[in-house]
């Protein structure tokens, strides 16, 4: 017998999240905020704000939309990125359990 195909549910499993590099982070949680996402702020090894990263799911905007937004706003982009989840983030997300691989 042949194996399966994967599932809809581990291809779906997990969420893509946008990140932003701006200098403008105060006014960039606003309007992300304000367009129904929730930003997080990621701070540097130096311990200054890096970049913001909010979650993307089923309901967010499309990530023009997102920084069409920003610039309106006058919100300086200097980089905007979406990364879909990892095949192991969607594993944990699914299951609750990562891999521990001794070497």
């Amino acid at each position: 017998m042949w194996p399966r195909a994967p599932s809809t549910s581990l291809r779906g499993a997990g969420e893509a999240h946008a990140r932003l590099d701006t200098p403008d982070t105060a006014a960039a949680r606003q309007v992300l905020e304000r367009l129904g996402l929730t930003p997080v702020t990621v701070v540097s090894a130096a311990g200054a704000p890096g970049h913001l990263s909010a979650a993307l799911t089923g309901a967010a905007p499309e990530p023009e939309v997102i920084v069409a937004a920003l610039v309106t706003a006058g919100v300086r982009v200097r980089g905007f990125t979406v990364a879909a989840a990892t095949l192991e983030e969607r594993f944990v997300a699914l299951t609750g359990e990562g891999f521990d691989v001794a070497q």
